[in-house]
């Protein structure tokens, strides 16, 4: 059923139905929350997705600030699968940090906008004098 709603919030979205579409993730939200609580394995993978999605309906209502806190709860759940199976979880991970990025960014809060965004590229000390760069442009110290 939690399935089923995430499709439907597909539709209503599409149609302009946006409360309706954040009723049923919200309900989609909550059905997996229970489910995951009582088998994780199984279940986390759809509320993370759920939570992504109930996140981007946030922003789209202007709700930049819940938008945030559901995406990175998001990102917590996917953190943990990619650890388990990075080979699945890590491309996914990957474009919930860069969501994230841009949420921030939204949010005024470059700083972490970059940062967050550097781990998502996959940056390392290799990498120092492009993050270097992209520093010096976005007015941030380069260190």
């Amino acid at each position: 059923m939690a399935l089923s709603l995430i499709g439907l919030v597909n539709q209503l979205s599409e149609s302009g139905g946006q409360s309706n579409a954040f009723s049923a993730v919200q309900e989609s939200v909550g059905l997996y929350r229970e489910l995951a609580a009582d088998d994780p394995r199984w279940y986390q993978p759809n509320l993370a997705l759920a939570l992504m999605i109930l996140g981007a309906l946030h922003s789209e209502l202007g709700h930049l600030t819940e938008a945030l806190a559901v995406e990175q709860e998001a990102i917590t759940l996917y953190r943990e699968l990619a650890a388990d199976n990075p080979q699945r979880y890590r491309p996914i991970l990957a474009a919930s940090l860069n969501s994230l990025g841009f949420r921030l960014s939204e949010l005024g809060f470059s700083s972490q906008a970059l940062d967050v965004t550097a781990k998502q590229l996959g940056f390392t000390m290799n990498n120092r004098r492009f993050v270097h760069r992209i520093r010096t442009r976005a007015g941030r110290s380069p260190l």
